[in-house]
Parts: structure tokens; sequence; C-alpha cells
């Protein structure tokens, strides 16, 4: 995950992480990636735009403000597993829409 994307220096700092942190990880990544690119999809357009900045993520997204973003979420493991399991045990994903 995320390895066809970034680089193998950024990859590899990102499953380092998810050995040391868990699967939860991987969503504050994600998360990180979005704030990196949340100024040029709101500037530019929209899912279109997204695409695009996905195809050349490296012009947008470098190692240093990808982590930096990551350090800022302050989402707890302890959050991710409460959110997890009401995504889980919610019968009707829309009704969380």
């Amino acid at each position: 995950m995320y390895s066809n994307i970034f680089p193998l220096s950024i990859s590899a700092r990102i499953w380092d992480s998810w050995l040391l942190y868990g699967e939860f990880y991987f969503i504050k990544v994600c998360l990180g990636v979005c704030l990196c690119l949340w100024e040029q999809v709101t500037e530019n357009g929209g899912y279109e735009m997204l695409i695009i900045l996905f195809k050349s993520i490296e012009k947008y997204v470098t190692e240093e403000n990808l982590f930096a973003k990551i350090d800022e979420i302050k989402l707890t493991e302890k959050e991710y597993e409460k959110i997890k399991q009401t995504v889980f045990s919610t019968p009707d994903l829309e009704k969380l829409i």
C-alpha cells in the first residue's frame, strides 16, 4: 500500500510505522495525503484534479510535508477502533453519511 505512488524512502517509512503502530497508521497516512493535496484540489477542481495529482504526487507531497501532516493528525488508536467498530456494526452504511 502506498508503494506505487511514493518513492522508496517514503514507502519504507510508512511501512516501518505500520509495523510499529498497526493498521490505524495507514488511515493517518491517507488523511496526511489528503491534507497535503487539499489546497491543490480545492483551488483547481474536484475529483478530476485529484486523479491528476495522484499521477504526479511527488510534485505536491514531499516526505517532510507528508510526515508533518501525519504528526498533526490527533487520531489515537483507541479513537480509530471506536470509529471502526461503529462502521462495522452499522447494518446500513448509508446511515453514517
